[in-house]
């Protein structure tokens, strides 16, 4: 990937997930039809735990589910502007189109550049 493009690792990761265990739920994506509640039932982000202690990682799993829950349109409006403030989403009009962005340079649709 070219230096200075637009990357979502907590997007992509959960897609390439979906991909596998939902391949119903990743089509939804590439479509952005997905719901969160969909994609939360698929990976459970309050069960996510920290790989060296075993508790769950409130931290990363709320950073994650919130980002997914503005690129769903699901989000509080203050989450929402604070979110569009991530210089990650200038170039899209739209927060879906992000997961589609994802989902096209997961299939090789899409060139970063």
């Amino acid at each position: 990937m070219r230096q200075g493009s637009t990357f979502f690792p907590e997007v992509i990761s959960v897609l390439c997930l979906l991909k596998v265990i939902e391949p119903e739920l990743y089509d939804a994506a590439r479509r952005a039809t997905l719901h969160f509640d969909a994609l939360n039932a698929a990976v459970q982000f309050d069960q996510w735990r920290n790989p060296n202690t075993q508790e769950i990682d409130e931290h990363v799993s709320q950073r994650i589910a919130g980002i997914w829950r503005v690129i769903l349109g699901e989000a509080s409006a203050d989450d929402q502007s604070r979110m569009r403030q991530d210089h990650r989403f200038v170039s899209f009009r739209a927060p879906t189109e992000v997961m589609v962005y994802c989902c096209e340079l997961i299939d090789c649709f899409a060139f970063p550049g």
